[in-house]
Formats: C-alpha cells, structure tokens, sequence
C-alpha cells in the first residue's frame, strides 16, 4: 500500500469537495463545517458558516483557511446553490466580502453576481490594510495583489 503525501491529500479533497478527514476515513462528515447546532436556524442552516465567523485576532493561516472555503463553495457552485443562495453580506467582515468578491472574478462566475444576495461585491474596493493568506506572501496573481490580499 502507498502512502500519500500531504500535498496530494489537499488536492484530492479539494478535487471532490470534502475533507482529508472523510478521505482517510476518520469521519463520516465530507465537509467538516463544525457548527454549533443549538443555535442552528431552519430558516437559514449555514448561519455558522465559516465566513461568518469572528476575524478578531486571525493570522495568514485562518484567511488562508477562509479562502479555501469559499473557493471549494464557488468551485462546486452547482452542488452548493443553496448554500450560496442564503449568503448574507451585510453578516461578512469587509475582508470576506473582499474574498469572495476575488474568488468570483478569479473563477469567472460572474452569473453568481446577478442573485440579489450578492450584487454588492461588484462595487467592492481593495482592502485599505494587506490582507496576507500566508505568512510570506509573493502575490502570485495580480487579482489578489489589485485587492491587496496577499497570496
């Protein structure tokens, strides 16, 4: 039996849209969204969804993380509609707001800026203070550097 590497676990995951756990057969949950459901709302069940979450005293690797997030949601666009479809801006930090925005345009979903729920990204400014998803940023793509994200 041949081991993988952790590079080729990351691809993998990202490739089927679920989590090295569920790969390696340590979970039966594909996404590893941890929620506390005691506040879980019928109404809206992604309302702890990671890019709601509290940035106070995040580092690269928490956007980093963030990032990944919303590019698999985007990547599986078609699988996670309703997911996308209950997005909620006015509950995103500018920084996510700024992410997803990049992530659109990167991954050329433009139709996704045509729901009502996410129309406001179109007029999104860079970030005013570098947003770095790793710790040695070397701006790989000028959509993130345009943004000030660090990638």
């Amino acid at each position: 039996m041949q081991k993988l590497d952790i590079d080729t676990l990351v691809v993998l995951a990202d490739y089927f849209d679920v989590s090295i756990d569920w790969l390696l057969g340590r979970t039966n949950n594909k996404h590893m969204l941890v929620v506390d459901k005691s506040d879980f709302t019928p109404e809206n069940p992604y309302s702890h969804a990671p890019y709601y979450t509290d940035q106070t005293g995040w580092v690269a690797a928490d956007y980093y993380q963030l990032n990944r997030y919303l590019n698999r949601l985007l990547t599986f666009a078609a699988r996670r509609m309703d997911e996308i479809d209950n997005i909620n801006l006015e509950k995103m930090s500018t920084e996510t707001k700024v992410l997803l925005y990049v992530l659109i345009q990167f991954q050329r979903k433009y139709i996704l800026l045509e729901k009502p729920n996410l129309s406001d990204p179109k007029n999104q400014k860079p970030l005013k203070k570098r947003l770095n998803l790793v710790d040695n940023p070397i701006g790989i793509h000028e959509l993130y550097t345009k943004f000030n994200i660090g990638w």
